[in-house]
């Protein structure tokens, strides 16, 4: 079962304006267990209740199938616009087709009046507690994100929004391979539940409307389309990042208003501990855009950006993004780098100048000596982070410090260790990637365009876009 979620705001279902609304107090629940549904349903054990009904394991007589039926709580079942709006919005969850969407088999009302659907038993948890059960890798973090984006993808491509996204009806499995399996649930329900007070959640997300999840212009009761979806994946993706969501506590009321007006802290800002490629923070950011119009324009083009991420940040992906216990960086960078580029070093931790002048000093003397020349170890400052990169890692761990200092504009320090890598494993494709683009940013333009056409030719296929950028700009 997944954690209780906070409370949602409720809407009058004949006013034009939305206000708050009070949680129902708790009620005792009319279990049905143990009786025959529609004839044909056996219902065996209570799963979950929200505000919206009762989940219950059920066994379908004809074929002995064990499905997750879902039915209507009595509460709602006098409001002729409640059950049309739960049969209506089950029936086109019924006709979407794709691997993670959990399908919905069947939705009628039985000889009783109760409104109810099958669906698919799912096997799985709340992503959120999935993805932090293992390692803080990047891809534990996107892979669920992207199939839950590529099942959004083909929802919005047959005209049918979720409307209610959150963690608790985005359910994934990891198998014992460490693949995910990620089933979204509850499509449509957002627009069943407007006109319902309060909120509850279950493993099968019965209630939805969380506010912690909801796109700012849900908040104005204004018509959506499916950006209001990508919103809610990037709350989402944000949670996995930093481990908590943009805004919380407070009134429901409060949090949409933060939602609507207050900034969203850039997820390195928020967890200093942790290194979050620039590329990645950017997706995240861009899918929270306030304005619909600067966020992606669908799941599909949110997906596509996460891959190309994912595919840039190759075997790293797998690497944790935080500091082990011992403080040693465990993702290719410093702790004391692990701040927004241009951020000054926390106290104790900063470079003074004359060190910065050594660096540069250094970088100087290895471009300018033959590249199977030997490197001297006076000519690099004890104790600095160009010196940890070469002596205390291997080559391939030097050349991942190495994108992560030029990652954070710590152009000079990049150099050193990437012309010590260049030297180590000559010109690998990816050598030839990052320390030409060092060398561009430190002026070296011609070098540098030499090292990124020499890239282009061991890797056409490749981050064309960024690489050609860079030549244009060692062109000018």
């Amino acid at each position: 079962m997944s954690p209780t979620d906070p409370g949602a705001k409720g809407e009058d279902p004949g006013g034009p304006r939305e206000r708050e609304a009070t949680p129902p107090a708790p009620r005792q629940i009319d279990s049905l267990v143990g009786q025959l549904l529609a004839g044909r349903y056996q219902l065996e054990s209570l799963l979950g209740a929200g505000i919206l009904g009762q989940v219950y394991r059920a066994r379908r007589l004809d074929d002995g199938v064990t499905v997750a039926v879902k039915v209507l709580d009595e509460r709602h079942r006098a409001d002729p616009n409640v059950v049309r709006r739960f049969l209506r919005e089950a029936e086109s969850a019924r006709q979407l087709d794709h691997p993670c969407i959990a399908r919905v088999f069947e939705a009628a009302s039985d000889d009783r009046g109760r409104p109810f659907l099958s669906m698919e038993l799912l096997d799985g948890d709340a992503v959120t507690s999935v993805v932090r059960a293992g390692a803080p890798t990047l891809r534990r973090m996107i892979e669920p994100i992207c199939e839950t984006l590529s099942a959004l993808a083909e929802a919005h491509r047959q005209g049918v929004l979720h409307r209610c996204l959150k963690p608790s009806n985005v359910l994934v499995r990891e198998d014992d391979e460490h693949h995910f399996v990620t089933k979204i649930c509850d499509f449509g329900m957002g627009r069943l539940l407007k006109a319902v007070p309060g909120t509850a959640t279950t493993k099968y997300g019965v209630a939805c409307a969380a506010p912690e999840y909801m796109a700012p212009e849900q908040a104005d009761s204004v018509e959506i389309d499916g950006r209001s979806d990508v919103y809610a994946v990037g709350v989402i993706f944000y949670e996995l990042l930093t481990g908590q969501v943009p805004f919380s506590g407070g009134s429901p009321q409060s949090i949409l208003d933060s939602h609507k007006h207050e900034p969203v802290v850039p997820p390195n800002k928020l967890r200093l501990d942790r290194h979050i490629p620039s590329d990645v923070e950017q997706v995240c950011m861009r899918a929270l855009e306030k304005d619909p119009n600067l966020r992606f324009h669908s799941p599909r083009e949110m997906r596509t950006a996460l891959r190309e991420a994912l595919e840039l940040l190759g075997a790293r992906a797998d690497l944790p993004i935080e500091a082990a216990p011992d403080g040693t960086a465990t993702h290719g960078a410093s702790r004391e780098r692990l701040t927004m580029p241009g951020e000054q070093l926390r106290s104790g931790q900063k470079v003074g100048v004359g060190a910065g002048l050594l660096l540069l000093v250094a970088g100087v003397l290895l471009l300018s000596a033959p590249e199977d020349a030997a490197v001297p170890a006076s000519v690099i400052p004890s104790g600095s982070a160009s010196s940890a990169g070469a002596s205390a890692m291997d080559s391939a761990d030097a050349l991942v410090k190495g994108q992560r200092l030029l990652e954070n504009d710590d152009v000079a320090d990049a150099l050193v260790v990437l012309t010590r890598v260049h030297a180590a494993l000559g010109e690998t494709p990816e050598v030839c990637r990052w320390l030409g683009e060092a060398l561009i940013r430190s002026g070296e333009r011609a070098r540098g365009r030499q090292l990124l056409e020499r890239y282009q030719q061991l890797e056409p296929s490749t981050d064309r876009r960024r690489v050609e950028a860079l030549l244009d700009e060692a062109n000018r």
